[in-house]
């Protein structure tokens, strides 16, 4: 299958039925499949999609899951090699498509590619590409700007005047016709879900931008698009720049949306301040410039403006878009949070019914807990067989003894088993914790919360604290670094990683990958479990220490680095000897040509990052 075509449809399944049917006729070269999600649209008949193209694939989701979630959830059925997302108010007239398909497939590095989008009357969108935002280019976007200085790098629209057919390297493209490899859209974590319409497409771009990808534009491929077929020109409008807004403060932080938003602010009530006074002057309101449509969008403008992003978050719609009962539930603070939990275990007998008990009196429970046991010999797999009796949530993975403690593979392979017998695939968070933890009643939902109000944390966890002579006594870890013994992943996040390396060093790697790929990392210092049975008791002291050294040298720590690492960790107890553990179990990697981690571009980030911290540079440790 070379292209799956998804179409979000909510309330347009007359503009769909002409967008399906301009494919069937001009995409002849391609073995493709199109399938169509419906946003459970009030109005219309998208059952009659079905009866005039049988062939089609037709989801009709019981709410409206905005434009990201319900195209993510498109591409889960998707089969082809290249996904193409498509407006439903789109038409082709020629074979753009094969044009695109074949661009992409010359383009090995690219991340999202995109074509020429026409008005109904052939005149060129100039918003089909862009450049990222920024405040300067926000202030000052206006079509007639565009049109008149055309090649101003502020646009980022000087390939729409290049005469050439070759795919131009851009910044962002639209939404609206957006072609992507499918193993790079699940790798970079596909469409943020944190928007409910608009901006979702910048944001995809970003991130495969900050991936190392590039994103392209071919003028070789173009179709109309009408743009506006499904929502009020009002309700467009403030969702729009909720979306904006919400991009801003996921990108560039708070203080520089607060710029943003006042700037903007500025520019809207000088908009305004124009078109009164061309209203004065009875200047005809079917001018491009002086209309009251234009007033009304300004005004909308400054209304989502002055509210700022903590009442519009572009994840909940306006009030002129019907919420479905998940909605309503969730702004409301009435639907919980749904995350699975996974929990791999090999002889835990004395301390996992702490883990259980704490589990239990969650004031967020779970929607599954699997517990793997991993070969236990002590009587580990009964305590988890009666409390599965006990908690409906809760079940059972039972594996062989492979007869040998595998530090950190080990760990993973049961994971991954426990991740297979997934039952509940709508989940939001995936949680892996260790069976030696207690922690207090209300843990994960204050978790929640953290992630809530950073829709860029991509991984995160507690602090995980020991108890040293009766007191509780916290791990030192950069803020940046969740232990393996509790992370919680968000979904987009953990997709975007493509799993967890079966290796020594599985907990630095996915979360240096998150953070290359734009995702934040933090463990949550005022949230503390208690370990039980301290890390790597069972291997004892120095085969811990050469395990930490080999980690190292798996995650491809830059040499100096790790000697800095070394003679530091020398003035700590024990004196010496730890420096010796690491170091032998960095060294003897190379020497035992151990496999390091198959990701260039992770290693290659972790040692700038590294040696930026050696240097006094930015890195992720500041």
């Amino acid at each position: 299958m070379d292209l799956s075509i998804l179409i979000v449809n909510w309330n347009s399944d007359k503009y769909a039925s002409e967008c399906i049917r301009s494919i069937y006729q001009h995409t002849r070269g391609l073995q493709f499949e199109i399938i169509v999600l419906d946003n459970a649209s009030p109005k219309g008949n998208v059952d009659g999609l079905k009866d005039e193209f049988p062939e089609i694939d037709l989801i009709k989701s019981s709410e409206n899951l905005g434009f990201a979630r319900a195209n993510n959830l498109a591409a889960t059925k998707a089969r082809g090699e290249f996904i193409l997302f498509l407006n439903p108010d789109t038409k082709l007239m020629q074979p753009a498509l094969e044009v695109m398909v074949a661009a992409l497939r010359s383009l090995p590095e690219a991340g999202v590619l995109g074509c020429k989008l026409l008005n109904e009357d052939l005149s060129v969108q100039t918003t089909c590409i862009q450049t990222f935002p920024t405040i300067l280019n926000q202030a000052l976007d206006a079509d007639a700007l565009r049109h008149r200085w055309p090649t101003n790098p502020l646009w980022g629209t000087l390939p729409l005047v290049l005469a050439t057919s070759e795919p131009v390297p851009v910044e962002v493209v639209s939404g609206a016709c957006m072609l992507i490899r499918r193993d790079v859209f699940v790798q970079v974590g596909m469409f943020g879900e944190d928007y409910f319409m608009y901006a979702e497409d910048v944001d995809l771009c970003r991130v495969t931008d900050r991936a190392g990808l590039r994103n392209y534009f071919t003028a070789s491929a173009s179709l109309i698009h009408y743009g506006g077929g499904s929502s009020t020109p009002n309700s467009a409008t403030i969702m729009k720049w909720r979306s904006i807004l919400h991009y801003f403060e996921k990108h560039h932080g708070r203080s520089y949306t607060l710029l943003f938003r006042l700037v903007m602010a500025v520019v809207a009530l000088c908009r305004l301040l124009v078109l009164s006074v061309g209203a004065t002057l009875k200047i005809p309101a079917g001018s491009s410039a002086f209309g009251y449509s234009a007033a009304d969008k300004w005004k909308a403008i400054l209304h989502t403006l002055l509210n700022g992003t903590d009442e519009c978050r572009s994840s909940e719609p306006p009030a002129a878009i019907k919420t479905s009962a998940y909605d309503q539930e969730r702004q409301m603070g009435t639907y919980p949070t749904r995350y699975v939990i996974i929990t791999p275990v090999r002889d835990e007998a004395a301390n996992l019914t702490r883990t259980i008990e704490s589990v239990a009196r969650q004031t967020i429970r779970p929607v599954e807990w699997i517990i793997v046991n991993d070969g236990s010999t002590d009587e580990t797999g009964s305590i988890i067989d009666e409390a599965a009796r006990g908690f409906p949530w809760l079940r059972a993975v039972h594996r062989s003894n492979r007869g040998f403690r595998k530090p950190g593979g080990g760990v993973v392979e049961a994971f991954q088993e426990g991740y297979s017998a997934i039952q509940h695939y709508d989940w939001e968070f995936l949680v892996k914790l260790d069976g030696d933890l207690s922690f207090e009643a209300g843990y994960f939902q204050k978790c929640f919360e953290r992630f809530e109000r950073e829709p860029a944390l991509g991984v995160g966890g507690g602090c995980i604290c020991n108890l040293v002579n009766g007191k509780l006594c916290v791990e030192e870890a950069p803020s940046f670094h969740v232990r393996g013994a509790t992370k919680i992943y968000r979904r987009a996040c953990w997709d975007s990683l493509g799993g967890l390396w079966p290796a020594p060093g599985w907990d630095t790697i996915d979360e240096i990958k998150a953070q290359r790929l734009g995702w934040h990392t933090r463990t949550f210092g005022e949230l503390p479990l208690t370990q039980h049975r301290p890390t790597g008791q069972a291997d004892g002291f120095w085969r811990v220490l050469v395990k930490y050294g080999r980690a190292n040298y798996i995650a491809g720590y830059h040499p100096l680095f790790m000697l800095c690492k070394c003679a530091r960790r020398l003035v700590q107890r024990p004196y010496v000897v730890g420096s010796l553990g690491l170091l032998y179990g960095f060294i003897t990697g190379y020497t035992k040509r151990v496999p390091q981690l198959d990701d260039r571009a992770t290693i290659a980030y972790l040692r700038q990052q590294q040696l930026n911290r050696l240097f006094g540079g930015p890195s992720i440790w500041r």
